[in-house]
C-alpha cells in the first residue's frame, strides 16, 4: 500500500484537496466515522500524535514547534499506520491519502515510519495559500471556536513559521510537490494532470468542478478563490501586523507584501 500525505496549514485548501484526491478510484481516504469521531483527519483516528487542543493552541500549532515539529530523530509508534488503515473508506485500493494540518510539521517523521513499514517512501502533496487570507480565516475561525479575540499577528506568525518548517523539511523528502491554492483554482485541469504525473498514476481524478465541499460548516461548490474577500475584512493595522509577522514567507512564496 502506498501513502500520500496532504499537508498545509488550516484554511489553505487542504480539505478540498483531500476531497479531490479521494475521487481517484485507486486512492483511499479515511472515513469520517469512528468511535467518537466525526472527521476524516488522521489525527482524530489515532492516539499517537500530539493534539493541538491538548496544548491550548487549536489551529495555531505552528507556534509550538517544540511539540509538533517531529523528524527522524523523534520516537514513533509504527502502529499509527494500522490506526489509519482501520478506517479506510475503500479498503481494496492500493493507495491511502491521509490529511491532518499538523502533518505540515512532521513530514520527515511520517516518511521514516512509512519507509520502515512498507519499504517505499510516501508522497507529500503540499499546499500553500496567501498568508493574509489564511491569517484572516484562522483568526475568524478561532474566534468562533474559542469565543475570544485572537491577535492576528499570532495567526500570521503561525502561517509563516509552519511554512518555513515545511519548506526546510521538504529537502529531506524523496517525493514532494507543492502547489499554490490560487494556481489550483486558476487552472484545475492543469493541476489534475500535474498531480497524476507526480504520483505516476492515471489521471482519473474527477473533473467535475461542481463538487460540493462542506468546510467548517459552510458549503461551497467547486474551488473558489476567496482571497480578496478575506483580505478585505482586514483593517489597515491588521494588514500591517500580518506583513510584519509573515513577510519572510510571503516573499519566499512570491506573494505581494501589502
Amino acid at each position: 500500500m502506498k501513502w500520500i500525505f496532504i499537508v498545509g496549514v488550516n484554511n489553505s485548501g487542504t480539505t478540498p484537496l483531500h476531497r479531490i484526491i479521494g475521487t481517484h478510484p485507486d486512492i483511499n481516504t479515511l472515513a469520517r466515522q469512528g468511535p467518537g469521531v466525526n472527521s476524516n483527519e488522521g489525527q482524530f483516528h489515532t492516539n499517537k500524535v500530539p493534539m493541538p487542543n491538548d496544548y491550548g493552541v487549536g489551529r495555531l500549532w505552528g507556534l509550538r514547534p517544540d511539540i509538533f515539529h517531529l523528524t527522524e530523530q523523534h520516537d514513533h509508534d509504527p502502529r499509527i499506520l494500522d490506526d489509519w488503515t482501520a478506517h479506510l473508506s475503500k479498503p481494496t485500493c492500493s493507495w491511502v491519502a491521509e490529511k491532518s494540518p499538523p502533518d505540515t510539521l512532521r513530514t520527515r517523521w511520517l516518511q521514516k515510519i512509512v519507509v520502515e513499514q512498507t519499504g517505499e517512501a510516501p508522497y507529500f502533496v503540499c499546499i500553500v495559500r496567501n498568508g493574509y487570507a489564511v491569517a484572516e480565516g484562522t483568526r475568524r475561525r478561532l474566534h468562533a471556536e474559542l469565543r475570544k479575540d485572537i491577535d492576528i499577528s499570532l495567526a500570521a506568525k503561525h502561517w509563516n513559521d509552519a511554512n518555513r518548517i515545511l519548506l526546510d523539511d521538504s529537502e529531506h523528502l524523496k517525493h514532494r510537490a507543492l502547489w499554490k491554492y490560487e494556481d489550483i483554482v486558476a487552472d484545475f485541469d492543469e493541476f489534475r494532470g500535474a498531480l497524476a504525473e507526480f504520483l505516476d498514476i492515471d489521471n482519473a481524478f474527477s473533473d467535475d468542478f461542481t463538487l460540493t465541499f462542506n468546510i467548517n460548516r459552510q458549503q461551497t461548490t467547486g474551488l473558489v478563490d476567496f482571497n480578496a474577500e478575506s483580505i478585505a475584512r482586514l483593517t489597515p493595522d491588521e494588514i500591517k501586523k500580518v506583513s510584519t509577522a509573515a513577510s519572510p514567507m510571503l516573499e519566499e512564496y512570491e506573494y505581494e507584501v501589502l
